[in-house]
């Protein structure tokens, strides 16, 4: 495909997915949330990782606060994005349950006043996943570009955080599109093999 059909594609399946996230959230009792946060200690990620970036969830967002406090508690440093331009990599932001956060230009909260951090993993909310590591976000490119700047300085673990309904078979992709290393649902953790990058 070629990238303006790559990008009706993506326009097409975000719409679609985004229903589907809204639907099943519409129905949640919050379980899913435990069982994501037990899944995850389940396997290797929390390896060697001292600062994790999480997400102040919004809309319909898997909510990773649950997991995010255990991380907190078993000694990670806490910290949330801040999309300060929608041109340039994110900054990272200390975090924790009593900081106080400001609404950014671009939606999201954000705590303002504390510390930048730079951490090696990072939680990542999404509309739609693929078994490949493939994401398909907001439409802004904010993570990928993201992830390509922390690259340069180190070699951060990505987590896709989802319902299971959000799989697809294939998200529509372009070479610029950044993969996950892992993707964490209420029902399993799914890695992305080397041999597929």
């Amino acid at each position: 495909m070629n990238l303006p059909d790559i990008a009706n594609a993506k326009r097409k399946l975000r719409a679609e997915a985004l229903a589907r996230r809204k639907n099943i959230a519409s129905q949640s009792d919050g379980s899913e949330h435990k069982k994501l946060c037990d899944n995850f200690f389940k396997h290797e990620l929390n390896a060697k990782i001292s600062t994790v970036s999480g997400y102040i969830p919004m809309k319909s967002e898997i909510s990773p606060l649950l997991l995010m406090e255990k991380l907190s508690q078993e000694g990670c440093a806490l910290c949330v994005p801040a999309v300060v331009d929608k041109k340039k990599p994110m900054l990272f932001k200390r975090w924790d349950s009593d900081t106080e956060l400001k609404k950014c230009p671009f939606g999201a909260d954000y705590p303002a006043k504390t510390d930048e951090v730079i951490p090696d993993l990072l939680l990542i909310p999404l509309l739609a996943f693929d078994r490949n590591g493939y994401r398909l976000g907001y439409g802004g490119g904010c993570f990928d570009r993201t992830l390509e700047h922390l690259k340069k300085s180190g070699n951060p673990i990505s987590v896709g955080v989802a319902y299971s309904c959000q799989e697809v078979d294939e998200v529509p992709h372009a070479d610029f599109d950044s993969r996950l290393d892992w993707i964490v649902t209420e029902l399993e953790v799914i890695k992305i093999e080397k041999k597929n990058r």
